[in-house]
């Protein structure tokens, strides 16, 4: 008996270009599933876990009508859905703006009407490594936040973050 024979079959019994297909297959197939084994997550990053955090976002000369519409107790909004985030401080004080002089001096003042408005936030989020994230958004010291509730939303800078267990 011939390895190949008149029909370009293998032992007589399938063709070559099927076994290399049947090869590539099986090799692709084995590839994810051993990736599927050995990781967590299949986007090649760390697995993602939940982690309790308390942040401060700072949201600089608001009207005050948005102290008004963010409250204690809010839950807070992202993405068309609610997120596991809950206001548990609001503070307001007058906005520092700078002014110029008549002698081209530049000075601090408050503003008669705009306010910033300090958000402390209670919130669970998922951990990618890294990364801390709640309703697609990256909590970091100094990274841009937003805070909405249905009716309402200040932008401001996250100032602080704590964890509450690890």
């Amino acid at each position: 008996m011939k390895f190949i024979d008149d029909k370009g079959k293998i032992f007589g019994f399938i063709n070559v270009i099927d076994l290399i297909a049947l090869l590539v297959l099986l090799v692709l197939v084995l590839g994810i599933g051993y990736r599927a084994i050995t990781k967590k997550s299949t986007l090649g990053g760390n697995s993602a876990s939940e982690q309790e955090i308390i942040y401060t976002v700072r949201a600089t000369e608001q009207i005050p009508q948005i102290a008004d519409g963010l409250q204690v107790g809010d839950q807070l909004f992202a993405k068309g859905n609610f997120v596991n985030a809950k206001i548990t401080s609001v503070t307001t004080e007058s906005a520092k703006v700078f002014v110029e002089t008549a002698e081209g001096e530049i000075k601090v003042a408050e503003h008669p009407q705009l306010q910033d408005i300090v958000f402390t936030i209670e919130a669970t989020v998922i951990q990618k490594g890294p990364i801390l994230e709640i309703g697609g958004q990256e909590i970091r010291i100094g990274a841009h936040h937003w805070v909405k509730n249905q009716t309402t939303q200040a932008s401001g800078l996250i100032e602080s973050i704590e964890f509450i267990k690890r």
